[in-house]
């Protein structure tokens, strides 16, 4: 009998704009796939997961073959072993494709493949590199193949290989959540250890003394607030403006103070007095450590004395 030589040889696109890479010890690299976990009903679409379609050429002898030749894909680990996925890895579609038998039928000189990972195939796996050879079921009328005798359970050799890279990734409305959260707290270590000093300083000296009218008088510990209030009603300050603006103490005495009086840091030597001006006549505006001032009330008349150390 007349020998049929055939030679199979792969061109691989890139949708139509660009060469694959070519890895001599493993063959030709398709791609990557990634995919990602659900959340939150963002899902993703398994149909609509494409590597770059592979097209499958034949250079046939001077002798037309008559029977069909029939190759399967199989996956492998490295060079020489087989192995079987837990479950269908990809799934590659193409004309007289099933099941990862590629049918090959006289007169054809092209065969083009799709490939798509299936979901349960890659379940569990976060990142693999696969490697996808050919090997005859059915070598037809063909004698050799590629230098090689045509036979089945042939593995064709590392020039008839694909490699592919499949990744599960982030789900991108996680991440996009994860990011939101990031630079939030990115703004507020800024905002708290930059800003806030700057737009609210706080007390670097330590007390303040009040005397007068009799027998009223206190002691108020400053360091570390923002802000004193002498004030007639209790108020509290909420979480929010602790955290953004500051702490606020408040200084409460109905029988003395009618209106608030607010006392903020200049700087580390100096504290600003702003009393209600249509309650309180102040001597001073600005008071330094170890000096006094007095604050006078304009209905009372009652005087008391304000002393910083």
């Amino acid at each position: 009998m007349k020998k049929i030589y055939g030679i199979l040889l792969l061109a691989a696109t890139l949708m139509g704009l660009s060469a694959c890479k070519w890895d001599e010890s493993k063959g030709f690299y398709i791609g990557k796939s990634t995919s990602y976990p659900s959340f939150c009903g963002v899902h993703y679409d398994w149909l609509e997961d494409r590597l770059p379609e592979q097209t499958l050429e034949l250079q046939m002898g001077e002798l037309e073959f008559s029977n069909p030749i029939i190759l399967q894909v199989v996956y492998k680990k490295d060079k020489d072993k087989e192995y079987k996925p837990a479950g269908k890895l990809l799934t590659i579609t193409g004309e007289n494709v099933v099941n990862d038998l590629i049918t090959i039928y006289p007169k054809e000189q092209t065969k083009k493949l799709k490939f798509r990972f299936n979901k349960h195939g890659v379940q569990g796996v976060k990142s693999a590199r696969y490697t996808l050879a050919l090997r005859v079921e059915n070598p037809g009328d063909l004698d050799q193949i590629n230098g090689q005798q045509a036979k089945r359970g042939l593995i064709l050799d590392s020039d008839l290989m694909w490699v592919v890279n499949y990744e599960e990734v982030m789900n991108p409305l996680l991440k996009g959540i994860i990011w939101f959260l990031i630079l939030v707290a990115a703004g507020l270590l800024i905002w708290i250890i930059v800003i806030k000093p700057i737009r609210y300083p706080v007390f670097k000296m330590r007390r303040l003394e009040l005397q007068d009218p009799e027998p009223y008088s206190a002691s108020i510990m400053l360091r570390g607030y923002r802000q004193v209030v002498l004030t007639s009603k209790p108020k509290q300050q909420n979480f929010l403006s602790i955290l953004f603006t500051g702490k606020i103490k408040y200084c409460v005495n109905s029988t003395v103070w009618t209106a608030d009086v607010v006392i903020e840091p200049k700087d580390k030597r100096t504290i600003r007095i702003i009393p209600n001006k249509q309650e309180y006549y102040c001597d001073a505006r600005w008071l330094k450590i170890n000096e006094e001032t007095v604050i006078e009330n304009n209905t009372t008349h009652a005087k008391t004395k304000v002393k910083l150390s």
